[in-house]
């Protein structure tokens, strides 16, 4: 996935933290936590007994910044075929290597620190002694440990896993949001002539770049829903620089830029419509077995049917009037005033927009 600038230095500083943490932590456990084991092994005759607060700092820098690299790595469009297996593997020698790399390091800074002179012959005992196997295994529980954080923050979105171990969604709670509605035009179409599993394939690469492009406008994936996906937003983030509405021609942009990969894969460059509205919604934690988070409220079903309406005015972005007087649309785009019209399910017609760029 594509990050900005501040989302990688984010990511890098977070990194650290955990790895910095997790190294006092082991070195604390180490020194007062497990002293006749560490004594039974042999090293006390060759590392001092414990490591300046330099040398972790640095060791977990440094640990902070291969861990932070290596899933940055990993996030390239181009390993997004990889099965799970085969980069849980390559994984696995990268960190292997690393742990290695940060075993070296420690036997030659802490060696250097208590001013004793390391033959090879030692280093290369140290380098595979037990307690090397014991600093590999906590690396790999570190490691695990902040993959599924990572991976469960992501599931739920940014900041909702916090929400939800403090129990804040546990009652229901009102919260004001901007949601879209993005689906793939012509998708039975589509799918007939390609077939279903080809047609996976290509909702997979579509919403793949579509990923790619969200975060740069601050938006929130909330559900995907067959060729359909939800988008959300709070007001802050959606009405800043008009987010909710640019990030729908930035993704239009970057499926025509990829239209070769697309004509050439599938004969077919996908195109979507989308509806757009803005309100008070009720947000919850739902299921017990699959739990989630999820929005109720008259805003999702109108966003729903705002989208409905991109056929029968052939638009391919359709707002409300509403949720217009809150932006400040810059050139080339512009809007186009379809006038009231009665979704379905609602009783009051609904002032719709077109935007155009």
């Amino acid at each position: 996935m594509l990050k900005s600038t501040k989302d990688i230095f984010i990511l890098y500083l977070q990194m650290i933290v955990v790895w910095v943490v997790a190294i006092f932590l082991f070195f604390f456990l180490r020194t007062f936590g497990l002293p006749e084991h560490m004594h039974s092994i042999g090293l006390e005759n060759h590392l001092p007994s414990h490591f300046p607060v330099v040398l972790n700092l640095l060791l977990g820098t440094v640990a902070g910044i291969l861990f932070a690299s290596s899933e940055l790595f990993f996030s390239q469009a181009k390993f997004k075929r990889w099965s799970f297996r085969n980069i849980l593997i390559f994984k696995g020698i990268i960190y292997f290597l690393g742990a290695k790399l940060m075993m070296l390091m420690g036997i030659l800074l802490s060696s250097k620190a208590a001013d004793r002179f390391l033959s090879f012959d030692i280093i290369k005992e140290l380098m595979w002694s037990k307690i090397f196997w014991v600093i590999l295994l906590y690396f790999f529980i570190v490691i695990s440990l902040i993959t599924f954080v990572r991976a469960v923050s992501q599931k739920f979105g940014p900041g909702n896993l916090w929400k939800m171990l403090k129990g804040t969604y546990y009652r229901p709670q009102e919260d004001q949001r901007i949601f879209m509605f993005l689906d793939l035009k012509s998708s039975t179409t589509i799918a007939e002539a390609i077939g279903h599993i080809k047609f996976s394939e290509f909702i997979q690469d579509c919403f793949y770049d579509l990923n790619e492009i969200v975060p740069k406008y601050k938006a929130e994936i909330y559900q995907y829903v067959g060729d359909e996906a939800i988008l959300s937003w709070t007001y802050k983030d959606g009405f800043d620089k008009s987010n909710c509405v640019e990030v729908f021609f930035a993704y239009m942009n970057r499926l025509q830029e990829k239209s070769d990969y697309y004509l050439t894969k599938y004969n077919n460059i996908p195109e979507f419509k989308a509806g757009l509205h803005f309100g008070k919604v009720t947000v919850a934690e739902v299921g017990v077995v699959k739990k989630e988070i999820a929005y109720h409220g008259d805003v999702l079903n109108t966003a729903a049917r705002i989208q409905d309406q991109c056929n029968v005015f052939q638009q391919k972005l359709l707002i409300s009037k509403a949720l217009l007087n809150e932006l400040v649309l810059q050139s080339p785009l512009k809007s186009i005033d379809i006038g009231e019209v009665q979704l379905k399910g609602k009783m009051q017609t609904v002032a719709l927009y077109g935007i155009q760029h």
